[in-house]
């Protein structure tokens, strides 16, 4: 069974490689398309799923934060 934690690293990982684009080609669509257990991590799901492809400026912004958050979690410092 998967940690919160590990659920947040997972997130977090999808979330950095859209933004640097290594992201293969089903990775985004089963990370937003899947729901996922812990309902904080599954808020990160949520919202990363409402930005727009093909990401503007902002959406690269909301991205990187929500990446950020899910790192505070799988550290233990945002939860």
């Amino acid at each position: 069974m998967e940690t919160q934690q590990e659920k947040a690293a997972y997130a977090a990982r999808v979330l950095r490689t859209l933004l640097d684009e290594t992201c293969g080609p089903y990775d985004w669509d089963d990370f937003t398309s899947c729901s996922l257990r812990d309902p904080l991590v599954d808020s990160i799901r949520v919202r990363a799923s409402g930005v727009n492809l093909p990401m503007d400026a902002d959406g690269q912004r909301q991205l990187l934060a929500l990446a950020d958050e899910a790192d505070r979690i799988a550290t233990g410092n945002g939860s």
